[in-house]
């Protein structure tokens, strides 16, 4: 019994892993059109159905941009005064790339992974230009690669 277990939970496994980005069946680069966009949560995250892949993988997929940190939208500062601030800055970043996805001709995912959340990891590009940079220029992201956040709680952190 066990050992058919095991062989049931390796084929399922395999299966999944053929069927996720960055499996054997798909390439590292996922295309994504604009009405696929499904909502965007904040100034690095969204959320986007992707039909080449079964549904339980890429329907109402999370996208996390890698390489970055936006301000929060639950803002964690202890004074008022700093949480105006913080959600000032993720209400600007979230509008501006939800400004950029809605926009675009094409939406690129490349590099793609999970993170802890199951949420693709991805490098972004609109129209062939990287959102992370982008936002990283307009002051709306820091780098970040994993580690602990800086706060945006008084001044936007040094990228």
């Amino acid at each position: 019994m066990k050992k058919r277990f095991y062989l049931m939970a390796s084929m399922l496994l395999a299966l999944a892993a053929c069927a996720l980005p960055g499996g054997a069946a798909y390439a590292d680069s996922i295309s994504v059109q604009p009405s696929e966009l499904v909502r965007v949560y904040d100034g690095d995250t969204f959320f986007v159905n992707i039909p080449s892949v079964p549904a339980v993988f890429g329907e109402n997929i999370g996208v996390r941009m890698r390489h970055i940190d936006t301000p929060e939208m639950r803002s964690h500062c202890s004074t008022d005064a700093a949480k105006d601030h913080e959600l000032q800055l993720a209400d600007q970043a979230k509008l501006q790339l939800t400004a950029k996805l809605q926009g675009a001709s094409t939406i690129e995912l490349r590099n793609t992974g999970r993170d802890k959340y199951f949420r693709l990891l991805a490098d972004v590009y609109v129209d062939g230009v990287n959102v992370a940079d982008q936002l990283k220029a307009d002051g709306l992201a820091v780098s970040y690669e994993g580690d602990t956040k800086t706060g945006w709680c008084l001044d936007p952190p040094t990228a």
